[in-house]
């Protein structure tokens, strides 16, 4: 597959995952973004100035069109790019289509990273898309072990969980992303000193509230009380 689009809000995390899939490869890692331009995805984003040069989505295409060495390309919020109201957005969606056959022949894979899906009709059989999962259990478990590890010996601070009241913060956990457990995690440790599963749970509730389409019901009935 040499043309996909993941879906997803974790920039970071997708990020990370696909620097230890390139790790090996013999293939350069490199992302983009209109801030920014093209850059070498193995390097921090606080290291070196923007790449002015590509930082126009047209032009970053036919670079990428036009290199023949092995890599691995992200490019960052690209649906804008391909949504009528931009002005240029067919001359992006022919490129991308000449990209694609192109890439059949090369050893490179372009990835565009957004956190909604807003593919054209003319893209739908070039593109694969993939949805990023949220963090399980696994993920978030490793989570919380950093967070304790962090806080333990801390005056104030209950730097232990029983394996009980662990999976119980875990799974109050799940449903986040990696970045708003971590936040919420630090919130219980600034707010409680220690980790609050009734916390956990408020926070979601803020985060359901944000999407402006469902809203958070405690439930109070257990299964014997199902007729």
């Amino acid at each position: 597959y040499s043309l996909l689009y993941v879906v997803s809000w974790e920039e970071r995390r997708v990020l990370s995952a696909l620097r230890e899939i390139v790790v090996g490869q013999e293939k350069n890692f490199y992302t983009w973004s209109e801030t920014l331009g093209l850059r070498d995805g193995t390097k921090p984003l606080t290291t070196g100035a923007a790449d002015t040069r590509t930082r126009d989505p047209l032009q970053v295409l036919d670079v990428i069109r036009g290199s023949r060495e092995p890599a691995v390309y992200v490019l960052k919020d690209f649906h804008v790019f391909l949504n009528q109201s931009y002005p240029h957005a067919s001359a992006a969606i022919r490129k991308l289509r000449d990209l694609a056959d192109a890439l059949h022949t090369a050893y490179a894979t372009v990835i565009l990273l957004s956190p909604v899906l807003q593919l054209p009709e003319e893209l739908q059989k070039d593109v694969t898309v993939l949805d990023y999962d949220l963090p399980g259990i696994r993920e978030l478990d490793g989570l919380l072990t950093r967070a304790l590890d962090s806080v333990r010996g801390q005056e104030g601070m209950n730097g232990t969980l029983g394996a009980e009241q662990r999976e119980h913060v875990v799974k109050a956990a799940l449903g986040l992303t990696l970045t708003e457990a971590e936040n919420v995690f630090a919130k219980c440790i600034v707010e409680k000193g220690e980790f609050d599963v009734g916390l956990i749970v408020s926070e979601k509730q803020q985060l359901i509230r944000k999407s402006g389409v469902l809203e958070y019901f405690r439930s109070n009935e257990q299964v014997d009380d199902i007729g």
